[in-house]
């Protein structure tokens, strides 16, 4: 915290020649004050657990302040190239899967299965998050064994296992620690947004060396959706300024606009643009029937915690890319809700936090090593019950 308001200091100085070689925000102090703002409140949402008082006023006066980050253009994100070589600038989630024999990550299961059928018809975000390689589920046991096995006892009816879909898309459970089939030019690949890959046009053909957007992606670091996304759960569970209503639907909404804004300043807009056209899809009509569904699930919560489920929900569906902001919303808060549960009936203890590098150790005499990975940050006083 002393060293994001030093930075504020610095950035609000007077500068003879301002700033130059800033690859985030070119220049623009007022982004780099809105992004240090931004990441306070975030410290202040973590520390809510142990300082309930604390947090609510300093989120308070963050609020007041209107500076936090709030526009397309304030959004803390690393933008990628499309270079191969010399030096590869492509995001590395495309550059690990987008060559001749595919591979890379596996997506999960649970999280497209959520997109696609949670609120009775797919998310309009998941063509440009995802890109089928196959646009039809296997039938060969030999690249995708789990077709053959009956869904493990200890998962209940609405858990999806094996195939989250039935149109192709195809990824792991929950820990899965099987073995890599030959299945590298056939799960599903990163998609546009964030990696720069393929737009998903159900064309189902393979991932290529500089397919799509050629890996001219972004880290999503920190958006204005996530802000809003942070002030609704601030609203509910302290009852910081604003309704947490009105930002749950401010936050999906820019997510939405961000997420498009992205991916049709790709090489990717023309094919994206056919594909709507051809299929009469209307992206705002996409998006207001998304957020009434939403809502109306909102709105017929009874209880905060199960309104805070459908904050954490669409957060982490809007997260997509930000692996650590996902972690940090899940130790807060527990939500999502009823997770897939791991493979293994008896997966062990979650993590609640990591070892120190063991370099770390070496090299420090004064640091000690925590005894498990069970041992929480100090900002998480959450039972253990609450993790799933």
């Amino acid at each position: 915290m002393a060293e994001l308001d030093k930075a504020i200091e610095n950035f609000s100085a007077t500068s003879s020649t301002g700033a130059s070689g800033d690859l985030i925000f070119a220049g623009s102090t007022d982004s780099w004050i809105r992004t240090a703002n931004t990441l306070k409140l975030k410290i202040y949402l973590n520390r809510r657990l142990i300082d309930k008082s604390g947090s609510t006023s300093a989120i308070n006066t963050l609020i007041a302040g209107n500076k936090l980050i709030s526009t397309n253009a304030q959004n803390f994100v690393f933008k990628f190239g499309s270079n191969l070589t010399n030096p590869d600038t492509r995001h590395p989630r495309y550059a690990g899967q987008y060559g001749p024999s595919g591979g890379g990550d596996y997506q999960s299961n649970s999280y497209m299965g959520t997109m696609y059928s949670s609120k009775g018809f797919p998310d309009p975000r998941m063509r440009f998050y995802f890109y089928r390689q196959t646009v039809r589920n296997p039938t060969d046991v030999n690249v995708l064994r789990c077709i053959t096995n009956n869904k493990p006892s200890h998962y209940t009816d609405a858990d999806v296992f094996c195939l989250p879909t039935s149109v192709g898309y195809w990824g792991r459970d929950h820990l899965s620690n099987e073995g890599i089939p030959p299945d590298g030019l056939l799960r599903t690949a990163w998609g546009v947004y964030p990696a720069g890959g393929l737009y998903d046009n159900n064309a189902g053909v393979p991932v290529s060396l500089g397919a799509g957007a050629g890996g001219a992606g972004i880290h999503p670091m920190m958006m204005r959706s996530f802000v809003d996304f942070m002030l609704a759960e601030s609203a509910l569970t302290l009852g910081t300024t604003g309704s947490a209503r009105d930002l749950l639907k401010s936050g999906i909404e820019k997510s939405m606009a961000d997420v498009r804004t992205m991916v049709l300043g790709t090489t990717e807009s023309g094919k994206i643009s056919a594909y709507e056209s051809d299929n009469k899809i209307v992206w705002s009509d996409e998006v207001t029937k998304y957020v009434n569904a939403v809502l109306a699930r909102y709105d017929a919560a009874t209880t905060d915690d199960a309104r805070l489920n459908v904050i954490g929900t669409e957060y982490w569906l809007a997260l997509y890319g930000n692996g650590i902001e996902s972690y940090n919303l899940y130790r807060r808060t527990g939500k999502p809700a009823n997770q897939q549960p791991a493979l293994d009936p008896n997966p062990g203890s979650f993590a609640r936090s990591y070892y120190y590098p063991a370099s770390y150790i070496t090299r420090n005499a004064n640091a000690k090593q925590k005894a498990a990975v069970t041992v929480p940050v100090f900002w998480d006083n959450n039972p253990t019950s609450l993790f799933r």
